[in-house]
């Protein structure tokens, strides 16, 4: 059995409280010390998949003063035991200086200390330590923390349903984050665009605006991005319209035909950051677009026939290396082929390449996965990303992938992280994560048609608080 020890000295203040305070003074000094606690470990039981006994537990031999004046000190464990563990009968290996008699108090049984007795841990308990001169006492309370989840899981809920009302049937929608809430834009079977706009902590309530939009425009809201100050998307026009307030808009540029847009790439050494679209040249080829003001639009390299025009996740940039990169997942190519690769740019001469398919068992690709960036995995102690849900050829997906290294690899979530059976496969979500660390997946479609529903989960772990 191994045990960690903690030696500690004898503080002036401890021993000043000794319960004879006469001029035996260093007979009783000594006494009180006895008293002391050294060190706490728990024993090993071959059940765990951790060893308990290398579990620390701090000591705080000042503590609290208790109702009758008592300094009762404090042992516990910062990081709490794995969702599980037996608190209520576990082995304790204590070391003390010289005491004459331990006993503890559990919330059900009285007894005398015995590192081979199992002792209930699941409340805390009670310890009084008798010094060996028999008169100075010490008290103790000791907790050993259990977490109460697993960590690791993340537990899915529908969080609102049916939260936007009067809109009729939806058949578009799409929620982004803009000018400190969130905006949900909604277009019903009567070609009318709804907005319904929500504070970033709560996304509960709903309230409805008024949108204006241009003559004649029939706007497309996956298409919806924001750049900079203002958000953007394409109409079936090829225009591209924008707004400074999310409820009046305006027609921005009409310099090509926009087909889609794709995010922002922050610049480098100075440079202004640019915001990718999609477009038609007059000869009909597709090129990515770039724009430091989205009314003057770059026409850059031209796309590849399998790079997707529609479907594809939300964007990513990121830092690497020495540049900005942007990424996409999946999406549907001009030919109407679904596609599972990932597409990444540099933001330099370089156009945009594949760096990896997100699986294997996508043999046929998906549009409309929800992709974001999330802050916590067990083994990789960086921001993690998340790819959740699809269309596919064979219907709405449910799965959840994950990749630790910035799309290059990717593979399954646990059990624990996956969509609940009462959720179904779905689609076109809109993704959010707070500052909180909730994952929001905002609307979206399944089998049955448009969503009018929020759902929420946050991992486990990041919930659980340090202790004091």
């Amino acid at each position: 059995m191994k045990i960690r020890k903690i030696y500690f000295l004898a503080l002036s203040l401890l021993t000043m409280m000794s319960a004879c305070k006469d001029d035996k003074s260093e007979y009783d000094k000594s006494g009180y010390t006895d008293a002391l606690v050294k060190s706490f470990a728990l024993s090993d039981i071959s059940s765990m998949d951790i060893d308990l006994s290398e579990v620390f537990f701090t000591i705080d031999q000042y503590g609290v003063l208790d109702s009758e004046g008592n300094l009762v000190g404090q042992i516990y464990n910062a990081d709490s035991l794995p969702i599980g563990t037996p608190a209520n009968k576990l082995l304790a290996s204590i070391s003390f200086n010289d005491p004459s008699k331990v006993t503890l108090f559990t919330a059900t049984d009285t007894l005398e200390y015995s590192s081979s007795d199992s002792i209930d841990f699941s409340s805390p308990v009670k310890m009084e330590v008798i010094a060996g001169n028999g008169i100075n006492k010490k008290y103790y309370t000791i907790k050993v923390n259990v977490h109460q989840m697993v960590g690791d899981s993340i537990d899915w809920i529908t969080y609102v349903k049916n939260p936007l009302a009067n809109t009729g049937s939806i058949e578009n929608q799409r929620a982004v984050s803009f000018a400190n809430k969130m905006n949900w834009y909604v277009e019903n079977s009567n070609s009318n665009v709804l907005l319904y706009t929500s504070t970033l902590d709560g996304l509960k309530q709903w309230t409805p605006q008024t949108v204006t939009l241009p003559m004649d425009c029939r706007p497309d809201l996956s298409s919806l991005r924001v750049f900079g100050e203002s958000i953007y998307m394409v109409d079936d026009l090829g225009r591209l319209i924008g707004s400074n307030d999310g409820l009046v808009w305006d027609v921005i540029s009409t310099e090509h035909e926009f087909i889609n847009l794709i995010g922002t790439i922050d610049g480098v050494n100075g440079a202004s950051a640019r915001y990718i679209a999609l477009v038609k040249d007059h000869h009909h080829k597709y090129h990515y677009s770039t724009s430091t003001d989205a009314v003057n639009w770059a026409l850059d390299g031209e796309m590849k026939s399998d790079f997707p025009i529609s479907g594809y996740t939300n964007s990513i940039q990121y830092f690497g290396g020495t540049t900005q990169r942007i990424v996409i997942v999946g999406g549907k190519t001009k030919d109407g082929v679904l596609t599972n690769d990932v597409w990444a740019w540099d933001g330099g001469k370089n156009d945009w390449t594949t760096i990896r398919s997100v699986n294997s068992e996508l043999k046929n690709g998906l549009q409309g996965a929800s992709l974001f960036e999330y802050q916590y995995d067990p083994r990789y102690p960086n921001t993690f990303w998340m790819l959740i849900g699809g269309e596919t050829t064979d219907g709405y997906s449910s799965d959840i992938y994950y990749s630790p290294n910035k799309g290059i690899s990717w593979e399954k979530v646990p059990s624990t992280i996956a969509f609940p059976s009462a959720i179904t496969g779905r689609a076109f979500m809109s993704p959010y994560v707070a500052s909180d660390l909730y994952i929001y997946l905002i609307g979206g479609k399944d089998k049955t048609g448009e969503l009018n529903e929020v759902l929420r989960g946050r991992l486990n772990q990041l919930t659980f608080k340090p202790l004091e």
